[in-house]
């Protein structure tokens, strides 16, 4: 759902930095809560 919103050119770009980064922040925390300390990610 969030790629349909930042593939449409009409959400505005602010909004789709917006979910962008949140995305990024979600991804970031997944990573350092199921990755362990001598995975690799």
């Amino acid at each position: 759902m969030a790629q349909e919103v930042l593939a449409n050119p009409e959400v505005s770009l602010s909004w789709r930095q917006a979910i962008s980064e949140r995305l990024n922040q979600a991804n970031r925390l997944l990573a350092m809560l199921t990755v362990g300390r001598d995975d690799s990610y």
